[in-house]
């Protein structure tokens, strides 16, 4: 996610109000203000934790639900799929319907609780598991 000699600091699952940025973004000027108080806020807690970074940081996005939801479609810009709950939590979706031969899911909607990095990982075992029905060898390659 970086050059060679950058690094990337991604600070996540701040919770907020899907209905106040929906709201906000009405006026694009205070939902950008509203964007950069909150980066400068996170920039601050860092900059006590980590003395200096301030200074390093050249790039900055603040996504916000609406942010997911404009880029994704998602429902009320979910960005994870479904919430786990203790009633789901380690559980997996069916990710094929009956009468649908052939028909596969994958994505954050079938693998509860882990984002991108869960779809990702959903997709990868998906296609495992098409390979073991193919009886294909899975392999994997690095770009």
């Amino acid at each position: 996610m970086a050059p060679p000699g950058k690094s990337v600091v991604m600070a996540s699952f701040l919770f907020v109000s899907y209905e106040y940025w929906k709201k906000l973004y009405e006026d694009r000027e205070r939902y950008k203000a509203e964007k950069r108080a909150l980066a400068d806020a996170v920039i601050d807690r860092l900059e006590r934790r980590y003395p200096g970074i301030t200074e390093q940081i050249e790039v900055v996005d603040v996504a916000t639900p609406v942010t997911y939801e404009r880029y994704t479609g998602n429902w009320r810009g979910s960005y994870m799929g479904w919430g786990n709950t203790t009633a789901t939590m380690g559980k997996l979706m069916s990710r094929t319907l009956p009468g649908l031969d052939s028909f596969h899911m994958a994505g954050h909607w079938v693998f509860p609780g882990m984002g991108v990095s869960g779809a990702i990982t959903s997709g990868r075992h998906l296609i495992q598991v098409i390979c073991e029905k193919d009886r294909k060898r899975f392999t994997t390659t690095v770009p």
